[in-house]
């Protein structure tokens, strides 16, 4: 027996440690399981900042020109306050009818080849039509066909390619209360961005002035987009070219 005792004792530190080693093997998996799911949880998080941050710089593209496009295209009819309203009417009807299809088509293509390229587009192009109309402001159709090409483009890469961004990363509850906080944020921009505007034509005294403000929103919002938003549309989730080519899927009716 004392033989058997002093062997045990030899042999407890190993027996120990055995039994330490098998607790934390089976521990091992939860802990890491509980580490992968936080850093998913703080990976989107920075994500939905940047699709924030997103929302609300293409409502400043939207904003920055809502007195100085009026002013601009009534300098351009001589004054004529009807003429105004009609080409104004016209062309926002315009903007109703191309969006649809646009929205839906170019939605069909990011389905195809991921979220990132469409949430950069509209930014990229009104960085050259902002520039396009400060060079030309007295060319009224020129004016004109930019209002409607902006609106549309800015449109789409905003509410279409954030909404569809968000739901990549979230769903149910949460998405519903993103989306509660992506509206607000997109009510803090309309109601900012007007001052701005203002300052700018106070200062200049021009309505073409916001044009070149929208190019820099433009640019400083591409550059976001390209540099610091992920892709949220994986590879693996992603359709194939055919299928967003087909008429039935590209048919806004």
């Amino acid at each position: 027996p004392t033989k058997q005792a002093r062997s045990f004792q030899e042999l407890r530190p190993f027996i120990l440690w055995s039994a330490e080693a098998r607790c934390t093997r089976s521990m091992a998996p939860a802990a890491s399981k509980e580490k992968d799911a936080a850093a998913i949880d703080e990976k989107t998080t920075a994500v939905m900042k940047t699709l924030y941050l997103s929302a609300f710089l293409s409502v400043a593209q939207h904003v920055i020109t809502l007195q100085s496009e009026p002013m601009l295209v009534k300098e351009l009819v001589g004054g004529d306050v009807a003429l105004t309203a009609k080409l104004l009417a016209n062309t926002q009807g315009l903007v109703g009818l191309l969006g649809v299809i646009v929205n839906q088509i170019g939605g069909k293509f990011s389905d195809t080849f991921g979220r990132k390229p469409f949430l950069t587009l509209g930014p990229a192009a009104n960085i050259i039509l902002g520039l396009l109309v400060y060079q030309n402001p007295g060319k009224r159709g020129l004016v004109l066909t930019i209002r409607v090409v902006r609106a549309i483009l800015t449109t789409f890469s905003s509410t279409v390619m954030v909404t569809a961004a968000m739901s990549d990363l979230l769903s149910g509850p949460s998405l519903s209360a993103s989306l509660s906080k992506m509206g607000a944020i997109v009510g803090t921009g309309i109601v900012a961005t007007p001052f701005v505007e203002t300052l700018i034509l106070q200062r200049t005294g021009s309505p073409r002035s916001a044009y070149l403000a929208l190019s820099a929103i433009g640019l400083v919002h591409a550059v976001v987009n390209t540099f610091v938003t992920a892709e949220t549309l994986e590879v693996a989730k992603r359709k194939s070219v055919a299928a967003a080519t087909t008429l039935s899927s590209i048919n806004p009716f």
